[in-house]
């Protein structure tokens, strides 16, 4: 471009805005701190980071007052914000995009009640595609006998086990599982193919839209800015020594998240990515609410594969021959979960999974389930028609706990965090708080949880 008069920055910016308009025929979308331009070849609305256009500006503008880097970069940011105009401070332009998956020209898209096909369009506001063809005809067989080793007749609920895995992928395939503000647990045994499972969903994605963040670090800004944009998150294996803190919720429960990418300016943003984590033990956790544990899908994995039955490029092989088949099988995933209302079923396993976990990270629960702490609290212990038991004050239960946890050589809650706790699990104990006297009670205890 030949040299032409001074003009501003924001001139320029402009220029460069209707260029990009006028080249992709769609104005470019800015969000997360990255530039997105609608590419018509693929039908995708490609992700330009803020150094990538500030390159762009560079090449595009030759005047006299754009000779620096600083130039470059501060014209980018005007551009950003330009294509940020009609969005809310707090908003995405791709919080109107429709759940679903884009394939070879085909977008397969979540609606209530199935899944179905159409014609992609700038409108899907697609940012990645699945980089094969889904076909329900293409073998799999190689896959199928993983999932039959993992989830074995043997076991009773193999049935519904291997559906909410099904639910699991198409809910990551189709985008719906940040929608739905769950993260799945994968936990069990070693080597019972939790990550070759894992490996082969990450195949699905291109790796630019794929992280690897533990959730132990999603308060730091640093790393909670590498899931922007991103559509998922898989780790390998999450610490059972560092603890969970209030951050995942915010992460999982989309709320407005604060990031950084360093040497950038902060940006703003919701969680897009479906987050699958592998475990053998349990994460350490700071938050004992019910909101925390409703955030949680599992599935157990109990069969560890003997040495003459394990192949280390399985999922290699897979992800080469039945890709295809898989994808297909993970959008019938999709389709069991717009049937079942958009929820993951609730399985036994997934429930003892949870309630296992929660006993060992929550002094207070495993407290109330202790059966010789019941009899020694009941009113008349020797009665067993008594329908009335710990009729006490909160301070007098507490006394109680604090005794209970010296025995157990378990870090005890204050008074008030202890209240907190407490009433979170009236629900499962069947408790109550009498208002006028301010005493606890319930009726006669069910079978307490193994």
């Amino acid at each position: 471009m030949s040299r032409t008069e001074a003009r501003s920055h924001s001139q320029m910016a402009r220029q460069i805005f209707d260029d990009i308009k006028r080249v992709d025929q769609q104005a470019p979308l800015a969000d997360s701190g990255a530039l997105y331009r609608y590419e018509r070849r693929s039908g995708l609305w490609r992700r330009h980071e803020i150094d990538a256009l500030a390159r762009f500006v560079g090449e595009m503008i030759d005047e006299t007052n754009c000779k620096r880097v600083s130039d470059y970069r501060g014209i980018a940011q005007l551009v950003y914000s330009r294509a940020r105009d009609d969005v809310a401070h707090d908003a995405s332009p791709f919080d109107a995009a429709p759940p679903g998956i884009a394939a070879d020209g085909v977008f397969f898209r979540l609606n209530c009640t199935k899944v179905e096909r159409v014609k992609l369009a700038p409108e899907h506001l697609a940012r990645f595609a699945v980089p094969v063809a889904p076909d329900t005809k293409h073998p799999r067989p190689l896959f199928d006998a993983l999932i039959a080793a993992s989830f074995s007749t043997s076991d009773a609920d193999h049935g519904e086990q291997r559906v909410l895995l099904q639910q699991h992928f198409g809910a990551c395939v189709i985008g719906a599982a940040a929608r739905m503000q769950k993260a799945m647990l994968w936990r069990g045994v070693e080597r019972s193919g939790k990550s070759t499972l894992q490996e082969v969903m990450r195949s699905m994605f291109r790796a630019e839209n794929v992280a690897a963040v533990p959730p132990h670090l999603w308060a730091h800004e640093y790393h909670c800015a590498a899931l922007a944009g991103k559509v998922l998150n898989t780790v390998g294996e999450v610490d059972d020594k560092r603890p969970l803190t209030v951050a995942f919720k915010n992460v999982v429960g989309r709320d407005l998240l604060h990031g950084r990418h360093v040497t950038h300016r902060p940006f703003s943003f919701r969680n897009e990515a479906a987050h699958v984590f592998n475990c053998n033990g349990f994460p350490p956790t700071e938050d004992q609410t019910n909101a925390f544990w409703d955030r949680w899908s599992g599935v157990e994995f109990r069969h560890t594969r003997p040495p003459e039955n394990r192949d280390d490029r399985l999922a290699e092989k897979i992800i080469a021959s039945e890709l295809p088949g898989v994808l297909a099988w993970a959008i019938e995933g999709a389709q069991l979960l717009a049937e079942a209302g958009g929820r993951f079923i609730e399985t036994v396993a997934h429930t003892a999974m949870i309630e296992k976990w929660r006993g060992r990270t929550d002094s207070v629960r495993s407290w109330l389930f202790d059966r010789d702490v019941v009899e020694l609290l009941r009113d008349e212990p020797d009665d067993r028609q008594v329908k009335e038991y710990w009729l006490r004050t909160q301070t007098e239960l507490h006394r109680h706990y604090c005794t209970w946890c010296q025995m157990a050589r378990r870090h005890p809650l204050g008074l008030h965090t202890f209240g907190d706790a407490l009433r979170n699990a009236f629900g499962v104990a069947g408790l109550s708080e009498d208002r006028a006297t301010h005493k606890i009670g319930g009726a006669h205890p069910r079978e307490f949880p193994k």
